[in-house]
């Protein structure tokens, strides 16, 4: 095994000892379920659950640190647990529904199938946590640390991860329409086959962003920064990339259909198949970009000088 597969393993290893030391079997007659920390119990068995969500509210404001605890299924709903240390915590199908976790360090922590509905995660620390499957609907993420996050299947939409850095995430098949990414950082992130229609995304940076196959219709990236970035087989129809820097991204076989990319850099852009018909070019810098078999019907502007593209097999 390679040293930094086996370091990686080990230290999987190492993070699943602590979390199973920290864990302890329900001592109610049957149950299968792990006790939540702070009790000999599951949630399911807790007698008073208003009680214990008190005592964990109270343990926080007192600075306890929480790291590696098991949380599953519990209901935090509207509790102020901000700025609570939750790093590595199992928060499996747990409810945080309207929830204040500003600033909360959450790295490594376990989300799958948890509601986070209008939680607010404002500046909270998530990097490398799991939220796949998630519920994050209009939840506030502005200025959260998400590098490395799983958000696969989540559904984030009109959730605010403005400023956010998602650098290195995966949120394939992710739901987030009408989200806000203004400004967010998503270099090397992974959108595939996501669902952004209408999101809200001026002025991020994406290096190495992958898009492929995501749905972009009607989405806002004026004067985003996405050079390198896979968009094959995309649904940016209507879309608005204006000013935007395009610098060698791959669009191939994508659909790109009266979207707006007035300014943009399209500087060694491959559009191998892709449709631009009704696409609007006007003062884009389409300097060695490759349009071979692609749909050019009602470009603008009409006299967009392509003779030192390559436009093989194009339709014009």
């Amino acid at each position: 095994m390679a040293p930094g597969r086996a370091l990686a393993a080990r230290i999987r290893v190492q993070l699943t000892q602590k979390m199973n030391e920290k864990r302890h079997p329900c001592k109610h007659t049957g149950c299968y379920f792990d006790a939540v920390a702070l009790s000999d119990f599951c949630w399911q068995h807790i007698e008073d659950k208003d009680a214990y969500r008190k005592e964990v509210a109270q343990a926080v404001r007192q600075g306890r640190d929480f790291a590696d605890c098991h949380f599953a299924r519990v209901r935090f709903g509207e509790l102020d647990l901000s700025g609570g240390r939750f790093a590595g915590c199992n928060f499996t199908a747990a409810s945080f529904h309207k929830a204040t976790l500003r600033d909360c360090d959450f790295a490594a922590a376990t989300f799958r199938r948890a509601n986070l509905e209008h939680a607010d995660l404002t500046a909270a620390r998530l990097p490398r946590a799991s939220l796949a499957g998630a519920n994050l609907d209009s939840a506030a993420l502005a200025s959260a640390q998400l590098q490395g996050a799983v958000l696969d299947y989540a559904n984030g939409s009109f959730a605010d991860f403005a400023k956010s850095d998602l650098s290195n995430a995966t949120l394939c098949h992710a739901i987030l329409i009408g989200a806000s990414l203004q400004k967010a950082v998503l270099d090397g992130a992974n959108f595939a086959f996501a669902n952004l229609k209408g999101v809200d995304a001026r002025g991020c940076r994406g290096k190495y962003a992958i898009f492929g196959a995501a749905h972009l219709y009607q989405a806002d990236f004026r004067d985003a920064r996405l050079p390198e970035a896979n968009l094959v087989g995309c649904d940016a129809r209507k879309s608005n990339f204006s000013g935007a820097q395009l610098y060698f991204i791959r669009p191939g076989s994508a659909n790109f259909s009266e979207a707006n990319l007035q300014r943009a850099n399209l500087q060694r852009a491959i559009f191998r198949e892709a449709d631009l018909s009704r696409a609007d070019l006007t003062g884009a810098d389409v300097t060695a970009a490759v349009f071979q078999r692609a749909r050019l019907v009602g470009l603008q502007p009409a006299d967009l000088d392509l003779t030192q593209n390559n436009t093989d097999g194009a339709e014009r």
